[in-house]
């Protein structure tokens, strides 16, 4: 009891009041008075602000009574931990949310217009201008931004089949994205490589025979030079050199063990042209 709660309790009432009390614990009613007139501050939500002052008002430190709970601990206990080391936790990072495929197809398409437009000029006999150049070349990077390489093997199959062009400039890009992917993967399969030498040899050796048997020489010259083009291509790639040592006969050549598959290739290449010529054909 102090004179807080006595103050609350007597003051309730509106016509009287009775107060009782045990004189076991009070002797006299002197005794009663000091016990209910003794003041006992309670603790206030504004004392909890400060934590730290609350406390030391109190005759508490925060650092010795941490130390004094620490103190209390059993020495097994705190053995159980002793060699512990808390290790960060690694995340797996999440999948990157990108679109690559449209951004790709939309790169694809940009390359075709930017070609596109480059291969007009040139029909017309016009100088290439430099923006056109300029965006030819962004338009590669972008490509090659997303996949290494994609520009040179997006290059080599629209020079295969330039009809691809117009409908991919055209945003019909799904075939030349396919025949990109296949250059991609001749590009790094050396026997897809030797395949595509002996069909490539093939097709220009029957066009070369045809413009000698129609009388024109200037263009079974253009395609012989296409020709030794082909055949100076295996000195920068030995590895299709050795798998065409297994197709000699597609090729029509019976090539000497010390001879490379370039040279005999050449060395075929020129004396057919000679006998072509020596024919007047």
């Amino acid at each position: 009891m102090d004179s807080h709660s006595a103050y609350v309790a007597m003051s309730r009432h509106r016509e009287g009041l009775a107060l009782h009390y045990g004189r076991d614990d009070f002797a006299d009613q002197s005794k009663l008075v000091r016990t209910l007139s003794r003041e006992r501050g309670k603790d206030m939500a504004g004392d909890y602000k400060p934590e730290q002052a609350f406390a030391e008002l109190r005759g508490i430190s925060f650092r010795e009574r941490v130390m004094a709970m620490v103190r209390q601990v059993p020495e097994k206990a705190k053995s159980i931990f002793g060699n512990f080391r808390p290790q960060a936790r690694q995340l797996e990072p999440l999948p990157a949310k990108s679109n690559t495929q449209n951004d790709q197809r939309r790169a694809v398409e940009r390359y075709a217009r930017a070609l596109g437009d480059i291969g007009t000029m040139q029909a017309q006999g016009l100088p290439v201008l430099p923006h056109q150049k300029d965006a030819l070349e962004k338009a590669g990077k972008a490509l090659d931004a997303i996949r290494p390489h994609a520009a040179t093997d997006l290059a080599k199959a629209l020079e295969r089949r330039p009809e691809l062009i117009p409908e991919a400039a055209g945003g019909r890009s799904q075939e030349a994205m396919r025949a990109m992917n296949q250059e991609a993967a001749v590009r790094t399969d050396p026997a897809l490589r030797s395949e595509r030498f002996v069909s490539d040899w093939q097709g220009l050796s029957t066009a070369r025979k045809q413009l000698e048997q129609q009388g024109d020489r200037a263009g079974a010259v253009r395609v012989s030079a296409k020709q030794n083009e082909l055949a100076k291509s295996l000195e920068r790639d030995p590895q299709v050199e050795g798998l065409l040592r297994g197709k000699t006969r597609e090729l029509g050549i019976d090539p000497k063990p010390e001879r490379s598959i370039a040279k005999e290739l050449t060395a075929t290449l020129a004396r057919e042209r000679t006998r072509a010529f020596d024919m007047g054909i």
